[in-house]
């Protein structure tokens, strides 16, 4: 029996994570306990520098040495994939089919690599750490069924919920300040000029709105949340009406988020004087932890008559017009 001992374990989200005390031997372990061949790629801070590394090919019931030195970050990253596919948290990094080292994060296209999808590992200051991958629990319900599903309850008054704004990149989380660096976001100018705002759920969770860029209007913000019981944030997209043949965006302008309701609201101004405009609202689904698209508005005319963005003559809605 080894004589080390497990300090930690962790299981959520189709992953078990153990922390191990350092060794003489410090190192970052990849272990695959799903019944399919992983291949696995890893991230990480270099100094100055984003950095990935892959491919580790780990086979059922098999673990695997990606780092075999002390190990002196917080956070690593990770993609494991099975036949090509993974989905991962928002974190980007450069890969390639090939076995690969690539340093730097940005313009991965221009270089030749592709830009993936990877998913979050925090070891906090552990030397050694075990990452064991397992398999995903069963399918959940259908993303129709979620959509008539009750969204996650408001705000409990068990715990006293809390609420701030940020002003400095350094203020946010520090998976929460990387969202912004993949995005191209500038925080260092927008976040004193509008400021972050962080919010606390009775239930745990922790969500961040970040403002990306500063501008005079149509200031656009992103999302990071860490859902009750997970050790990760996630970044969130949001939905464009269906018939729109539209991708779903990672940015909103303007945006409000209403934890008592759990729904994010945006507005999009067509013109200086803001009284014309597009206004879209999204429904958090626990459930399916996504964000969904409730209800778009739009005036079009920017004739000097100021409403609402609210009250925006009605364009599309999941209710009366279908998902």
């Amino acid at each position: 029996m080894p004589d080390f001992a497990i300090r930690w374990c962790l299981m959520v989200a189709g992953m078990v994570l153990v922390l191990l005390p350092g060794t003489a031997a410090a190192q970052l372990h990849m272990c695959n306990e799903t019944p399919e061949l992983r291949s696995f790629a890893i991230g990480y801070k270099d100094g100055a520098d984003w950095t990935s590394e892959g491919w580790w090919s780990v086979a059922p019931g098999e673990c695997k040495t990606v780092r075999g030195q002390a190990l002196r970050h917080a956070y690593f990253y990770y993609r494991a994939t099975a036949g090509g596919a993974f989905k991962g948290q928002g974190y980007k990094f450069c890969t390639s089919p090939d076995p690969f080292t690539i340093v730097g994060d940005s313009d991965c296209e221009s270089r030749g690599y592709a830009r993936d999808d990877f998913s979050q590992i925090e070891i906090g200051t552990a030397s050694e750490f075990t990452f064991t991958l397992t398999a995903p629990a069963p399918a959940a319900a259908s993303k129709d069924a979620q959509s008539n599903a009750a969204p996650i309850a408001p705000v409990a008054l068990s715990q006293e919920p809390w609420g701030m704004v940020m002003y400095e990149p350094s203020d946010l989380p520090v998976a929460v300040a990387r969202f912004g660096d993949q995005l191209g976001c500038d925080l260092g100018e927008a976040m004193p000029a509008w400021g972050g705002q962080g919010i606390g759920l009775a239930d745990g969770s922790e969500i961040y709105l970040v403002p990306c860029h500063n501008a005079d209007i149509n200031v656009e913000h992103f999302m990071a949340m860490r859902p009750a019981g997970m050790s990760s944030f996630r970044l969130y997209e949001f939905e464009s009406p269906p018939g729109d043949n539209l991708d779903n965006h990672l940015l909103i302008s303007s945006a409000f988020f209403d934890a008592g309701t759990m729904t994010i609201s945006g507005t999009m101004a067509y013109g200086p004087d803001g009284d014309c405009g597009l206004f879209e609202r999204h429904q958090y689904v626990a459930q399916g932890d996504y964000f969904e698209l409730v209800e778009q508005r739009e005036k079009v005319a920017c004739d000097g008559q100021y409403d609402l963005p609210e009250s925006y003559p009605l364009r599309w809605t999941i209710d009366e017009m279908g998902g």
